[in-house]
């Protein structure tokens, strides 16, 4: 007597797929069958519709073709237009960010003098009078 054998996922899912295609098989070759005389009828009617279709739009385009080129010459004077306000908001916008560019390197320039002095030296004891004349601070001229 044989010891039966799990299958592996695998093969469980390969089995599957033998039975379905054994199943849907019958089922595919009706619906192919039952789809190809639409299909051509399809074909058909596409074909007929592109034939009607291409008069319709040349029509359209003869149409269009005056009222686009008008459309155009409106157009044009308003891009223009457009274009030298631009122009003069961008030579505006430059002049301004020329002018706090400038504002900005004096205050760059002012920081950079006043951190580059040197400090003044400070007394060993913050509460005596200390004169650099004297070079002595007054708990120094007491303790004399």
């Amino acid at each position: 007597m044989r010891i039966r054998r799990k299958k592996s996922i695998l093969e469980q899912a390969a089995d599957y797929v033998e039975t379905a295609l054994e199943k849907a098989g019958p089922a595919l070759a009706d619906a192919r069958d039952k789809a190809a005389p639409i299909l051509a009828d399809a074909k058909v009617r596409a074909e007929s519709a592109i034939e009607h279709a291409g008069p319709a739009l040349a029509d359209a385009r003869a149409k269009a073709g005056p009222t686009l080129v008008d459309a155009r010459d409106k157009a044009t004077p308003l891009i223009a237009q457009s274009a030298a306000l631009a122009a003069e908001k961008a030579a505006l916008a430059a002049d301004i960010a020329a002018d706090r560019a400038a504002r900005a390197r004096d205050l760059t320039a002012a920081k950079a003098a006043e951190l580059s002095r040197t400090p003044k030296k400070r007394h060993h004891c913050a509460s005596c009078s200390w004169s650099p004349a004297s070079r002595r601070c007054s708990a120094m001229r007491s303790a004399r």
